[in-house]
């Protein structure tokens, strides 16, 4: 994580703030959960313990949260950075 928000801060800087810059793929909770877990614990989790569950994607999304916030910083503000994957509204 901390070399690819090294990157982002590099390329900000190598655009001189004319060449808005991506940040990084994390994925999404789920996948994030189903790499922790395997994919058959996390569908019978759903079932079997979804308070635990729940914890856990909750946990993955303030780190996903805090995660972005740095990358943001990095890029120069939000106004740097640009979507060129998904529309903002996927994972805004």
């Amino acid at each position: 994580m901390a070399e690819g928000i090294r990157r982002i801060r590099q390329f900000a800087e190598a655009g001189e703030g004319l060449v808005s810059v991506s940040l990084l793929d994390m994925a999404g909770g789920l996948n994030v959960a189903s790499d922790l877990l395997g994919g058959q614990t996390l569908y019978t989790s759903m079932y079997e313990n979804p308070e635990a569950l729940e914890c856990l994607l909750d946990k993955i999304q303030q780190l996903f949260l805090a995660t972005i916030d740095r990358q943001i910083e990095a890029a120069g503000g939000i106004e740097r950075i640009t979507n060129t994957d998904f529309p903002e509204y996927w994972f805004p």
